[in-house]
């Protein structure tokens, strides 16, 4: 019997030392939030909602998947179009507007979309409950299903052509888009995206931005309240932003975090591991990149933490139309201090296809 005893006394023991020590790991390591957080949330959760979607909202189908999409027009004549792709498990309000903005000053309609299993879009719970000759969330997709998404916004919106703007796994669905398309793509940008996330020959995501990804995860988003789901996407930005130096601007961050919260569906928990694995299926794109025909502006930061600056050089280095924008102070993300260097490029690749 006191063997018995002590045998469960030293498992006990165990389970305490097990659980400190995860709880060291979660709580007493890893990214901090910037001084003011707590305060910013505070006004963010007394104010009232911001307008983040001003612009014409809509569905397209895409084979047998509903997809929402935001089209804004600028005040005088159009320029043309761009469509933003946002990355993965992210949906559209990503985009900050200040950004979106830009294009829309300079003459230009914006489309943004939900890409599948995000937002406002069908989440793959949605097919479950689908008529028999839906889509079903046992098939799978990969990134040319979610290039078909993009399409299918076009066609809903009438439009023959666009320049697509893409970012992270953005830049992969554009990339998909442009070759499968290129009638449709009036140019490529590819920010921060890779040809073969998965490349043996290339640096990979560091173990350090793994483990901070998965404390900020454990931290904040088991819980899932309003104060802690926009803390982590807060500190996910700090994350993202690896060394680079420059102050995040988090009251954007906290008040689409909460318009998604209030006013959308929130956040899919399994969109990360469904697009993980489109990006999985689709394999490397190197050889077809040869045959890129859309001319195609490849944008990285020198200090991406997530996907590293060699995927964004071996991606333009195949490429048969590509010129390139290698941004020093830049991780992977597209923040304040970047809107206009970034947008600049863009607008004057666009405009260099237009002849104008």
């Amino acid at each position: 019997m006191n063997m018995v005893r002590k045998a469960l006394l030293i498992s006990m023991l165990v389970l305490v030392v097990a659980l400190l020590s995860a709880a060291v790991f979660v709580y007493a390591t890893g990214p901090e939030l910037p001084e003011n957080t707590d305060a910013l949330i505070d006004d963010v959760l007394q104010a009232p909602l911001p307008e983040v979607v001003r612009g014409e909202q809509g569905y397209a189908e895409s084979s047998g998947w509903t997809i929402w999409y935001e089209h804004l027009e600028p005040a005088g004549e159009s320029k043309g179009v761009v469509m933003l792709i946002m990355g993965i498990a992210t949906d559209s309000l990503s985009w900050r507007q200040g950004f979106i903005d830009t294009f829309v000053d300079a003459g230009y309609e914006v489309i943004r979309f939900d890409n599948r299993g995000t937002g406002m879009s069908d989440w793959e719970a949605d097919l479950d409950h689908a008529a028999p000759d839906q889509a079903s969330a046992e098939e799978g997709y990969d990134l040319a299903d979610m290039a078909n998404d993009a399409l299918a916004v076009l066609d809903a919106l009438d439009i023959d052509q666009a320049h697509l703007v893409g970012m992270s796994m953005g830049g992969m669905i554009g990339q998909e888009f442009a070759l499968n398309y290129p009638e449709r793509t009036a140019s490529l940008t590819s920010i921060m995206s890779s040809g073969f996330v998965d490349d043996p020959e290339l640096v990979a995501i560091s173990h350090n931005t793994l483990l901070d990804l998965l404390r900020v995860g454990l931290r904040y988003g088991l819980n899932a309240s309003e104060r802690d789901m926009i803390k982590l996407n807060i500190a996910t930005f700090g994350i993202l932003r690896g060394e680079a130096v420059y102050e995040l601007d988090t009251e954007p961050i906290a008040a689409s975090v909460l318009y998604n919260l209030r006013e959308r569906r929130g956040f899919n928990p399994l969109a990360l591991y469904q697009h993980l694995e489109a990006i999985r299926r689709s394999g490397s794109r190197y050889e077809r990149l040869t045959r890129m025909e859309p001319p195609t502006l490849v944008i990285h930061g020198a200090l991406d933490p997530i996907v590293p600056i060699q995927h964004g050089e071996a991606s333009a280095a195949v490429m048969a139309n590509a010129s390139v924008l290698w941004i020093e102070n830049m991780g992977h993300d597209i923040a304040e201090p970047h809107f206009a260097g970034v947008s600049e490029a863009i607008l004057a690749h666009m405009r260099g296809q237009e002849g104008g």
